[in-house]
């Protein structure tokens, strides 16, 4: 469950293969969980917006997803309103009710999936130094902080190493900047 809510409110966290296996079957019965509330109450509570809860959820995994879940939802939206008979019998209005929940439904996942991406992307690069392609301060002290917890949990010692480049200084104000991140990016390429 609070995998489910962190990746509602916390979309930079990644899921692993499992916690996505768990997450998907939980929200295919979610989806049956509204369309049985959808069934029940029949035509005086309508639950279209109650789907868009497991479509966001959907697409925060991955797109594919995301559109296969707004899809099914609003077959099963249609479903339920060819069954309480919403409608009069003139199929205009089940078909309109079908493209736009599905316009709207494939809509929404299509914007949660790019936010998504956007998102860990932005993570990615506030954690990365540009030039060189290794973990800026902020990263460091993130990895730090983790491991430091590590090793108390696990009473072990924690060893860090430092490195100085000598006269980097000088390559910087002499070479020019451009010289310098040559030199930092072959010392990163160099420790990776």
């Amino acid at each position: 469950m609070k995998s489910l809510i962190n990746l509602l409110f916390k979309p930079n966290q990644k899921i692993n293969k499992n916690e996505e296996f768990i997450l998907i079957f939980l929200i295919i019965s979610l989806v049956g969980l509204i369309a049985i509330l959808d069934y029940f109450t029949g035509s005086e509570i309508r639950f279209g917006l109650m789907y868009v809860i497991p479509i966001l959820l959907s697409a925060s995994i991955n797109r594919r997803f995301g559109f296969i879940i707004a899809i099914v939802t609003a077959l099963l939206a249609l479903s339920m309103d060819l069954y309480l008979q919403h409608y009069s019998d003139r199929h205009i209005y089940y078909i309109w009710e079908l493209i736009t929940r599905g316009t709207i439904f494939t809509l929404v996942a299509h914007l949660r999936s790019n936010l998504m991406y956007f998102i860990l992307r932005e993570s990615e690069l506030a954690r990365t130094d540009h030039p060189t392609g290794a973990m800026n301060l902020r990263a460091f002290s993130e990895q730090l902080e983790t491991e430091i917890y590590r090793a108390s949990r696990y009473c072990c010692p924690l060893t860090i190493a430092y490195i100085d480049i000598d006269n980097f200084k000088t390559i910087n104000d002499t070479l020019g900047h451009s010289e310098g991140d040559r030199v930092l990016c072959a010392v990163v390429a160099t420790i990776k």
